[in-house]
């Protein structure tokens, strides 16, 4: 499963990025969104310079890739 990614789907990105941005630590994964409220296809988390694809119900598709 990908690193933190919940089941969450429709607006649930955007419940997930308020929920972590109100927790503010530099090392949390912040979701990226769509402007619908939805997870975009690709996630990647800067402090652990990785990336992966979710599905259209956030569940991880493929490997995580770790780049750089």
């Amino acid at each position: 499963a990908s690193p933190i990614l919940s089941k969450l789907t429709e607006r649930g990105c955007f419940l997930e990025l308020k929920r972590m941005i109100d927790i503010n630590h530099d090392n949390y994964f912040i979701p990226q969104c769509e402007n619908n409220g939805i997870w975009t296809p690709k996630q990647c988390w800067d402090f652990i310079n990785s990336c992966w694809c979710v599905d259209k119900n956030v569940n991880q598709v493929g490997d995580i890739k770790h780049e750089g």
